[in-house]
């Protein structure tokens, strides 16, 4: 998530009590230039960690297992190539939760493993649900 001029997650619920998440996993992404998250008081039974925040706050999502700084080691992000360097502080500070591919120790953090074959090896995810029709 890289330069987006408002919060880096948001997370809403017209359910009075009812949470816009419930369970599951936020971790493994890289914020870069972003607003602090809201909404986090929102989330019910969700495992948050090994995200990276540069230049952006974890605010209501922060963790011990989350590194912070102002550079994550892009190759070049003035154009848009968000793959990282072989020094970047983002490398192998993921989780195997996720369960994607990785090579390494760990997962690296955001979309670009380092030392893939190809960005495109990425798998785009599910369409998102949305959750106002719980």
């Amino acid at each position: 998530l890289v330069n987006i001029g408002a919060n880096s997650f948001r997370f809403e619920s017209t359910l009075s009590g009812i949470p816009s998440l419930d369970g599951g996993l936020l971790a493994n992404n890289l914020c870069y230039g972003a607003g602090s998250p809201s909404g986090t008081s929102l989330l019910s039974g969700v495992t948050v960690g090994f995200n990276g925040w540069y230049q952006a706050s974890a605010g209501g999502l922060s963790s011990a297992t989350d590194v912070t700084g102002t550079n994550p080691g892009f190759v070049d992000a003035n154009s848009k190539n968000f793959s990282l360097t072989s020094s970047s502080p983002c490398i192998d500070k993921g989780t195997t939760l996720v369960g994607r591919p990785y090579s390494g120790l760990r997962p690296d953090l955001g979309a670009f493993e380092y030392g893939s074959a190809t960005p495109t090896d990425l798998v785009p995810p599910a369409a998102t649900t949305d959750l106002r029709t719980r």
